[in-house]
């Protein structure tokens, strides 16, 4: 519906809508560092909470990798040195297929290791999710001449979205997780919260 108040929240702020999911993605990242934190202090694994910290520093190289990439293109328009510029550029992109890799698996690791520590099998769907997804698209890259970049970029945005939604089902499960537990081992002075 055109004009509506979510239509308007962006302009009134003086941003665009790239820079409001840009911190939307940012406060969503922070929240989930916050859970892992306190489930690993609650439980006794900072694994998890370490390895989506290094997920995300990955994300973070890569992000300034691909930015170099665009850029190279970018100068490489301006310039007639084509074989040494189309060096430069097949470098930095293995680069980023390389860094992508490493985020990917340590994102993975992230949430199977919630899986071993919380008991929640959710979890381990969405470290499958991430695995599948970025075998995927890192197949789909190799073979970029056959299919385009927008394809490529949607495949990875459908899988990301899938992984997203198996989050918040794992994260949704955690109490009724603990609820078991407790039933399990009445032993337990005090309830498991989280």
């Amino acid at each position: 519906m055109p004009g509506g108040i979510i239509d308007r929240i962006p302009s009134t702020l003086g941003v665009s809508w790239l820079t409001t999911l840009g911190l939307l993605n940012l406060i969503g990242l922070a929240l989930i560092l916050v859970a892992l934190h306190r489930i690993g202090e609650r439980l006794g694994n900072k694994k998890p909470f370490n390895y989506y910290l290094y997920s995300i520093i990955a994300s973070w190289i890569g992000n300034w990798i691909g930015g170099s990439i665009v850029a190279v293109i970018i100068f490489s328009a301006f310039s007639s040195e084509d074989a040494s510029l189309g060096t430069i550029i097949m470098i930095f992109a293995l680069a980023f297929i390389a860094v992508f890799a490493v985020g990917r698996y340590f994102t993975m690791r992230t949430w199977e290791e919630m899986r071993k520590t919380t008991g929640v099998g959710e979890f381990g769907w969405v470290a499958e999710v991430v695995k599948w997804g970025t075998l995927t698209v890192v197949a789909l890259i190799a073979c970029m001449e056959w299919v385009s970049i927008l394809y490529t970029v949607g495949v990875y945005l459908v899988f990301v979205s899938i992984e997203v939604t198996l989050q918040a089902l794992a994260f949704l499960r955690i109490p009724e997780r603990a609820a078991e537990k407790q039933e399990e081992s009445p032993v337990l002075e005090e309830p498991v919260v989280f």
